[in-house]
């Protein structure tokens, strides 16, 4: 069960300041807790979110929790321009945090939120020495959280990469991530769209257990401009020799599909939307 993000995408700044006090009244009540209580507590919040999804309430609960605990994990709470950061992260909104305001730690707000949601996340970043970094040295509340997390690096054979793309929290540069797509659209050949898929994977013609990545879902872009303006730049191609013949029969699909064109919404299909915090 995944639950959606339905988060106001249009709260302003100020509105995320007013927000803070309501996150620090939630973690006082958390700081006298023994050990024991706050695991509990921690297991009730990952129902309560896979139950309800992502709100403002449920944002303001889970970042005192997480803040709690990276405070006994690793003796750093997060801080007001920290807890900004995250929930600015949750609307899907670019967000500028100057050097040692600690990015690293306010990623963490998102992604557990997200990740303890049931919502797959990954944490991309530059260059594979950020990535297993990060992910080592956020382990500690990821854990305490019940999260496992991984970290993909160049080096990584295929069975490990799996595992890790299957964790909770998948920390990644963008040309690991990228080339690990490309290889699974490649495993498609030309199936390109979601029913064509499906619909081989029923043939047995297309074996999605083989596939690297399990979906895009949500993800966190460190040093985005780098990411999404300067290496955007250079193309990413994937090349290899394939003799074999992997076209199916798309008859059945292409019937499917002209039936559904007489679908009508509310009678015979809805549409659940998932909004942005």
């Amino acid at each position: 069960m995944t639950a959606y993000i339905r988060f106001p995408s249009a709260l302003s700044l100020f509105a995320l300041k007013t927000l803070l006090p309501f996150i620090h009244r939630s973690g006082k009540k958390l700081e006298p807790l023994c050990d024991a209580a706050l695991d509990q507590l921690i297991l009730n919040q990952r129902r309560h979110l896979l139950k309800t999804g992502i709100n403002v309430t449920n944002v303001i609960n889970n970042f005192a929790l997480i803040r709690e605990v990276a405070r006994r994990e690793l003796q750093m709470p997060h801080r007001d321009i920290q807890l900004l950061g995250g929930m600015s992260l949750m609307r899907g909104c670019m967000t500028e945090i100057q050097t040692g305001e600690g990015k690293t730690l306010t990623a963490t707000l998102a992604a557990a939120t997200a990740a303890m949601a049931g919502i797959p996340v990954h944490v991309v970043t530059v260059n594979d020495y950020l990535s297993q970094r990060d992910a080592e040295l956020m382990m500690p509340i990821y854990d305490r959280l019940g999260l496992n997390v991984h970290a993909v690096v160049h080096a990584m054979p295929n069975a490990e990469r799996r595992k890790a793309y299957g964790a909770d929290i998948t920390y990644c540069t963008s040309k690991e991530l990228v080339f690990d797509y490309l290889r699974d659209i490649k495993r498609f050949d030309h199936v390109r769209s979601p029913l064509q898929a499906h619909a081989a994977n029923l043939q047995s013609r297309l074996a999605i257990r083989s596939l690297l990545l399990r979906g895009l879902h949500f993800a966190i872009v460190d040093e985005a401009d780098s990411v999404l303006l300067d290496e955007a730049r250079t193309p990413l191609i994937l090349s290899a020799e394939d003799n074999e013949n992997h076209d199916i029969d798309i008859s059945l699909i292409l019937a499917a599909l002209e039936i559904t064109e007489n679908f009508k919404k509310g009678e015979h299909f809805d549409i659940e939307k998932s909004v942005l915090f």
